[in-house]
C-alpha cells in the first residue's frame, strides 16, 4: 500500500511526456501483469541516461539513449491514466502512509523522498522513479459513479518554482 494521486486520463500522457523532457527520472521499470507470468521487460538506472517517452496514435513509446525500449499500448482511458506515487518518511525513518487521494500537498506531511509515476494496461505495469516530489494540483472531482477519489495533474509551475529555488 502507497500514497498515491490518480491523474486525469486527459492530462497524464501529456503531463508524463513533459515531465520526462524537463527532469531527470532515476529509473525505469516495465513488466508483464502477474497473471502473464510478470517477466521484467525492462529495469533501468537512468543516471547520466536520457529518457523519453513519445505520445503516438495507440499509446506511449519508451525510449533510453534514443533507443526505444518499450511501446505500451493504450486502447481506452483507462490505460491512459496514470498514478503519482509518494514514499514519506517520519523523523524515526518509517514510512508514512496516510488516506490515499486526500491531498498530496498536506503541510503536516514530511516531503516525498521520492515520487513515482504508474500505469498499466491490461497485459503492462509501468513505473517511473524521480527524486522528491512530482507537484501536483487538483483536476477535478469523479463523476457520480466514478471511483471515489479526485483527480490530479502535474503542477508544472510548481516544479518551477521547485527547481529554481
Amino acid at each position: 500500500m502507497s500514497e498515491q494521486y490518480q491523474l486525469h486520463y486527459s492530462t497524464g500522457n501529456r503531463d508524463l511526456v513533459r515531465l520526462v523532457k524537463i527532469t531527470s527520472p532515476l529509473s525505469i521499470f516495465i513488466r508483464q501483469i502477474g497473471s502473464l507470468g510478470g517477466e521484467t521487460m525492462v529495469k533501468e538506472k537512468l543516471q547520466d541516461r536520457k529518457l523519453l517517452i513519445k505520445k503516438i496514435r495507440d499509446g506511449l513509446e519508451f525510449y533510453i539513449d534514443a533507443q526505444k525500449v518499450f511501446h505500451f499500448e493504450q486502447r481506452d482511458n483507462h490505460d491512459r491514466q496514470h498514478s503519482v506515487v509518494y514514499e514519506r518518511f517520519n523523523s524515526e525513518g518509517v514510512i508514512i502512509l496516510p488516506s490515499t487521494g486526500i491531498n498530496p500537498n498536506d503541510p503536516n506531511l514530511p516531503e516525498p523522498r521520492t515520487s513515482e509515476i504508474h500505469g498499466s494496461n491490461s497485459e503492462y505495469y509501468w513505473e517511473i522513479a524521480f527524486q522528491g516530489r512530482i507537484p501536483l494540483k487538483f483536476h477535478s472531482k469523479p463523476k457520480p459513479g466514478d471511483r471515489a477519489f479526485n483527480y490530479w495533474q502535474i503542477d508544472f509551475a510548481g516544479l518551477e518554482r521547485k527547481t529554481h529555488k
